[in-house]
């Protein structure tokens, strides 16, 4: 399976502190010019990724209920592939999800509540028969989402992810998260997967490592700023988006060129903070195919 990331809007409601965009001096968004001019030749390469592996994708911001309606049915229709949706919960405020030409695109939306959990409660639990709408909580803070989840007894939790803190340069460790599988225990609407993905990390120092190192294999799309990221979450890290160099980033594997030091848990920072940049060229110099795909024929 191959994983596409489209960043749609660098635009958010929140100010949390493990994203990268509240720091950024210019938050770029979608517009239809960008989606006609790029959307269709990357569908005619998810489509030959398709002939040989199964493509998932991701549409996320920024916060994606902020994008303008319009712009978002014109990029699901130009794309035509069903995608799962990240929101803040926005994205569900606004019924994006119960409109007509959105609707049918959705495959599954991830809903994570993180800024300002310390006296946040959630007046509506969303719900879906049709749609999986998979709600967590992302923070830093353990105090603050356990006292989150305690007074959202009617939310049920999928899952608890323990972030950095990129304003303050800090990252969890595996203190920190023994404490936080300490404090969720014996809590009804906290859901057996928390609590499988806890004891992994928790067995396996280096878990959370490797699903950072993951999101360095996802394809990541940045439609405002026109750049493929070479992680999905740090976007300063990325090269101009045409579709030769989404050719060649599909086929090679950035993660093999970046070390991270053994004190690292594996967060958006881990690149900004301890390997600086990297010229896509010299990357390519040395390219990893991971599967033969003749994007020619």
């Amino acid at each position: 399976m191959m994983w596409f990331s489209f960043i749609l809007t660098e635009k958010c409601d929140w100010d949390c502190c493990y994203c990268q965009f509240p720091l950024l001096s210019k938050h770029n968004e979608l517009d239809s010019d960008k989606i006609l001019k790029h959307v269709p030749y990357i569908k005619d390469v998810i489509r030959k990724v398709e002939s040989v592996t199964e493509p998932s994708i991701e549409i996320q911001g920024g916060e994606v209920g902020l994008i303008e309606r319009d712009a978002l049915i014109l990029f699901l229709e130009t794309l035509g592939y069903p995608v799962y949706v990240s929101t803040n919960g926005k994205f569900l405020e606004k019924g994006y999800h119960l409109d007509k030409r959105i609707r049918p695109y959705i495959r599954e939306i991830q809903w994570h509540v993180c800024q300002d959990v310390g006296d946040y409660k959630l007046e509506v639990d969303y719900n879906d028969d049709e749609i999986f709408i998979n709600k967590g909580i992302v923070h830093s803070d353990i105090q603050e989402m356990v006292a989150f989840i305690k007074r959202n007894p009617h939310i049920e939790f999928n899952y608890v992810e323990l972030e950095c803190d990129i304003k303050e340069k800090r990252s969890s460790d595996i203190d920190a998260l023994r404490v936080l599988y300490s404090k969720l225990e014996g809590i009804e609407n906290v859901g057996e997967h928390v609590f499988d993905i806890l004891k992994r990390r928790l067995n396996d120092s280096k878990d959370k490592r490797n699903k950072c190192n993951q999101y360095h294999s996802v394809v990541s799309i940045n439609i405002p700023t026109e750049t493929i990221c070479l992680c999905q979450r740090v976007t300063d890290v990325n090269v101009s988006l045409t579709k030769e160099n989404l050719i060649k980033r599909i086929q090679t594997y950035p993660n093999k060129y970046f070390q991270y030091p053994d004190s690292m848990m594996g967060c958006e920072s881990c690149i900004r903070l301890y390997s600086g940049k990297f010229e896509f060229q010299k990357i390519l110099k040395d390219t990893l195919k991971i599967r033969r795909v003749d994007f020619e024929s």
